[in-house]
């Protein structure tokens, strides 16, 4: 049955909500009220240069508190052995694995998570992978009135620079994070904002973010990371809710 709201004694079957958020475009007596544009912001990036299966980062910043709020959670890791993400809980609450992409060499592996966390301004980030892995590091971000539905995937690996091709919805945010094993440097991003970038030991974690106004079709987002061609990159974007 259809979302049925009633204005001044008038009703209207297309209204999704009133003095709260609406989740779609709305439509009353003609006008059309679009639905809110997705917003993105990095909360928090942290790396451990542990040799674990189990990482575990401490009260990482999630932002201000609000009813829709999905925390992402970016992850890149490299050796002692290959494995993939087994699973990931973001302020408690387990979260949904969008995308991830294993490196052919020295183990490594990048992987983009979500959770609705709707309260609470930290909380803990654990991931649990399947094989021993030298080290890891998290991108945090908040990202209010986005779908917990992934519109697009891509993911890059092995290759200097790291390029993924993605599509983008109109009112859509996108988040990328890439890591290299091959030597500690810096990343240059080109086709995405840059959030952070953060050597540690031999390796780099980096992740970057935008929101975009517009249908993005084929976005071609590189990663040039100067460690080496050792790395893995992984991409996801979504769609307002």
């Amino acid at each position: 049955m259809a979302d049925i709201a009633t204005i001044n004694g008038v009703a209207d079957a297309n209204i999704a909500s009133i003095n709260g958020v609406t989740t779609r475009d709305s439509t009353m007596n003609g006008v059309t009220w679009p639905a809110p544009a997705a917003a993105i912001a990095l909360t928090a990036n942290a790396t451990t240069t542990s040799t674990l299966s189990t990482f575990t980062f401490s009260s990482q910043a999630f932002g201000v508190a609000s009813a829709g709020r999905k925390i992402i959670v970016g992850a890149t890791v490299h050796g002692d052995s290959v494995g993939n993400v087994s699973s990931c809980t973001i302020g408690g609450v387990t979260a949904t694995l969008i995308v991830e992409k294993t490196s052919n060499a020295g183990g490594g592996n990048a992987a983009i998570w979500i959770a609705s966390v709707p309260t609470g301004t930290t909380g803990n980030v654990v991931i649990v992978y399947t094989g021993t892995k030298s080290g890891c590091g998290i991108g945090v971000w908040a990202m209010t009135d986005g779908s917990s539905a992934a519109n697009d995937t891509a993911t890059a690996n092995n290759a200097n620079p790291l390029v993924c091709s993605i599509n983008i919805p109109a009112n859509g945010v996108c988040v990328m994070v890439a890591g290299d094993g091959g030597g500690s440097g810096s990343v240059v991003w080109t086709n995405l904002t840059e959030d952070y970038d953060t050597p540690y030991g031999t390796k780099i974690h980096s992740g970057a973010s935008d929101a975009f106004s517009t249908l993005q079709t084929a976005r071609s987002i590189t990663a040039d990371q100067s460690a080496g061609a050792e790395g893995s990159a992984a991409a996801a974007s979504f769609g307002p809710a």
